[in-house]
């Protein structure tokens, strides 16, 4: 079972390049997550932390996402996921960032 612990909630105020205004403000919520760890692991004892991103509109969840099996770490997971909301990463972005972290 997976168990969210939020750490951050930001707001982003979207511009529409259509008609030069601001649209509807969107949330996102930043969590890291903890996991047992996958049988393939070889220390199972252990508890893994990965983070997601939620992205809402109003009451609505438009978009989230979620990296599993991240680190062994909770302060690693945790300080990664501070950078995320710093830079407001989004959902979509979510996959492509962590790949840049980890060097892929």
């Amino acid at each position: 079972m997976i168990k969210r612990i939020l750490l951050s909630r930001e707001k982003v105020l979207p511009y529409d390049n259509s008609d030069n205004s601001f649209v509807q403000p969107l949330e996102l919520e930043y969590y890291i997550t903890e996991s047992p760890p996958d049988r393939y692991m070889v220390n199972e004892e252990e508890t893994v932390y990965g983070m997601s991103v939620v992205k809402k509109a109003g009451e609505g969840v438009i978009e989230e996402e979620f990296i599993r099996n991240y680190s062994c770490s909770r302060k690693d997971a945790e300080n990664v996921v501070k950078i995320l909301a710093a830079n407001k990463v989004t959902p979509l972005e979510l996959p492509y960032i962590i790949d840049d972290l980890l060097g892929v």
